[in-house]
């Protein structure tokens, strides 16, 4: 039996305690909460890309030592804007650190390095810092193969199978060496889905196992010259390329360590990995990728939003098209840029 003097329950549920938030619908939200949103924006982008995750999203703990910037500098009244702007990036935040050099008629007249190793700015990044460059293996690749070719060695106009005979299969018979330079020999990325080995890091590590499964991966084009980069493919395959001719069947790495950088006693480029680690572990400069929520914002707001000066930044440049294509391609760029 019901307490006549009890207090009457409210309509709709038990007891008289309201929910803390109000009960609106997506897009209710989303306009109560545009003006935080646009806020955060115009503060995100203002900070630059590389800063502690405390700094660029909420704008504590931020760096505040001045950026370190030592160096050769010729001429400061003629080349002083130049070095200007290249310190601008690091004290704007939209670079870490670095070291730039240019020469003119064979002389240096900017050798600097700039900024810092780690996103706290505890250690500077100075001229004796080892830097990872992407894709300047190719470079020297590129020098191997033409000594090799000014030795007789090699012929860029021949097929392949001529110095690599297991090379002629699945469509690849007449692939020339000139068009693996130039990135038409139809090899851009090795399949995952090989029968006979499953592409695995200790399958790479074979170094026979490895060159049979390069060998044995399809022409991607059924053996027409099409140009598709190959980003990391075509060093494996220049490789064993080399191996094959060298008298000593040497790797790139090998010749370029014992027969070319021991011309250039001042120069230090490292192909493959470093004599000891103990020399270079604290001298190396580690990778700090783009931060992923600035190329989600390039790749889908609207370019007059990301440059305009209420919520974006007017110096931001365009998403680079490799970029576009690697966040939006079905097809075989993805592939390409990943081992």
């Amino acid at each position: 039996m019901a307490d006549k003097d009890a207090p009457a329950t409210p309509a709709g549920g038990v007891g008289g305690s309201r929910s803390f938030f109000p009960k609106l619908s997506l897009f209710q939200w989303f306009v109560r909460l545009l003006p935080a949103i646009i806020f955060a924006l115009h503060a995100y982008s203002k900070r630059g890309a590389f800063l502690p995750p405390a700094c660029s999203g909420l704008g504590i703990n931020c760096p505040t030592t001045p950026t370190p910037l030592n160096g050769l500098l010729e001429r400061p009244d003629y080349y002083g804007q130049v070095v200007k702007y290249y310190a601008s990036l690091f004290t704007a935040n939209e670079d870490l650190g670095g070291s730039f050099a240019v020469f003119v008629d064979g002389r240096p007249v900017i050798d600097v390095a700039a900024g810092a190793k780690d996103l706290a700015r505890t250690i500077e990044y100075d001229n004796k810092t080892l830097q990872q460059v992407y894709s300047s293996g190719k470079a020297i690749e590129g020098i191997v193969i033409a000594r090799l070719v000014e030795q007789g060695k090699l012929d860029y106009q021949e097929k392949i199978s001529k110095y690599w005979p297991e090379f002629a299969q699945n469509g690849k018979q007449d692939v020339r060496l000139v068009d693996l330079m130039v990135h038409e020999s139809g090899v851009p990325f090795l399949d995952d889905g090989d029968k006979e080995e499953p592409l695995t890091w200790d399958a790479m590590a074979d170094e026979e196992k490895f060159s049979e499964r390069l060998a044995r991966q399809p022409h991607l084009f059924d053996g027409k010259p099409t140009r598709a980069y190959h980003a990391i493919s075509r060093g494996w395959y220049l490789n064993e390329i080399v191996r094959r001719v060298d008298p000593k069947g040497r790797t790139i790495g090998q010749i370029v360590e014992q027969d070319i950088m021991t011309a250039y006693p001042d120069v230090e480029f490292y192909y493959s990995k470093l004599p000891n680690e103990s020399d270079w572990e604290d001298r190396l400069s580690p990778m700090h990728d783009y931060p992923l929520l600035r190329i989600i914002g390039r790749a889908f707001l609207p370019k007059s939003i990301q440059t305009s000066n209420l919520v974006g930044n007017p110096k931001t440049l365009p998403l680079h098209a490799l970029v576009t294509k690697l966040l939006f391609n079905t097809g075989i760029t993805p592939k390409v840029l990943a081992p």
